[in-house]
């Protein structure tokens, strides 16, 4: 109610509006004057809703997936890939990202279908990456693995969980002014 008397002041002062105005012109103004909030406020929401919306869906669909396959290929402790990160290397790079098969399928599948979330640049960077892995197999049937120089996608797991923390961050932001 206060900016709504403040704005009739204003008016009044500016000369906008005469003292002798009548009474349905000064409920005229208030009302304008409670339209163009609630427009404004509902405007507000309407983008911070979109831009939520639109961080779920990169997070879910993108981020996320990524993160949780590079966390296992750097971290990951099931034998056969602690086997394949423990072989010998013909450098003194260390390859300690050791992905399967259907893991990098499955980065393949996410970027192809979520990439447009990414810079171009990245993108297309990652997808080279992917090709620079040595297939590997500690036995003949087995799957096979690929394993990665960190100088190769140690650049792509920092700038996931980079992006990944900014977004939850705004996410958390968004949804708690919201």
């Amino acid at each position: 109610m206060i900016p709504v008397i403040f704005l009739m002041f204003v008016c009044i002062f500016l000369g906008l509006v005469k003292i002798e105005t009548t009474l349905s012109d000064w409920m005229m103004i208030v009302f304008t004057a409670f339209l163009s909030i609630f427009a404004a406020i509902t405007i507000d929401e309407g983008r911070k809703d979109r831009r939520k919306d639109s961080l779920e869906k990169q997070l879910v669909n993108l981020y996320s997936p990524l993160y949780a396959m590079f966390q296992r290929a750097k971290f990951g402790v099931d034998d056969s890939r602690n086997d394949v990160r423990n072989l010998p290397t013909s450098s003194d790079i260390p390859k300690s990202f050791v992905l399967d098969d259907r893991e990098v399928d499955r980065i393949r599948q996410v970027l192809e279908r979520y990439g447009h979330y990414l810079e171009p640049s990245e993108r297309e960077y990652l997808f080279r990456s992917l090709d620079m892995g040595e297939r590997e197999s500690i036995m003949p049937k087995a799957r096979p693995y690929f394993r990665y120089r960190d100088i190769d996608l140690r650049p792509h797991y920092d700038f996931v969980m980079d992006r990944l923390k900014k977004m939850k961050k705004e996410l958390d932001d968004l949804t708690r002014n919201g």
